[in-house]
C-alpha cells in the first residue's frame, strides 16, 4: 500500500471545482485568449489610471481610451508578427 498517492481519483477524492494546476484552461482556440485579454487589459488600465490621474472625475473615459489604445497596439503587433512569420 502506498503512503503517498499521486492520483486524486485513486484516493476517491472527486472535486467539482476547477483545479488550476491539474486541469489547465483549454486555450487552443485563439478567440478564448482574446476574450480573456479584454478584461485583463481593462483592469490594468483602470488601476493605472486610478493611480495616475489627479482626480477621478474622468476615470471612466480615460480607462476606456487607454484600454482601446492597448488593444489596438496589441492588434498592430500581432499583425506585424503575422506578416513577419508569413514573409520569412
Amino acid at each position: 500500500m502506498h503512503l503517498f498517492w499521486t492520483n486524486w481519483e485513486l484516493m476517491g477524492i472527486v472535486t467539482a471545482a476547477w483545479r488550476p494546476f491539474l486541469d489547465p484552461l483549454n486555450l487552443h482556440h485563439p478567440w478564448h485568449a482574446i476574450a480573456l485579454a479584454v478584461p485583463l487589459v481593462t483592469a490594468i488600465a483602470l488601476v493605472y489610471k486610478a493611480l495616475k490621474l489627479p482626480t477621478l472625475t474622468e476615470l471612466g473615459a480615460q480607462t476606456l481610451q487607454l484600454t482601446l489604445y492597448i488593444l489596438a497596439m496589441m492588434a498592430v503587433a500581432a499583425g506585424v508578427l503575422l506578416a513577419l512569420v508569413e514573409l520569412v
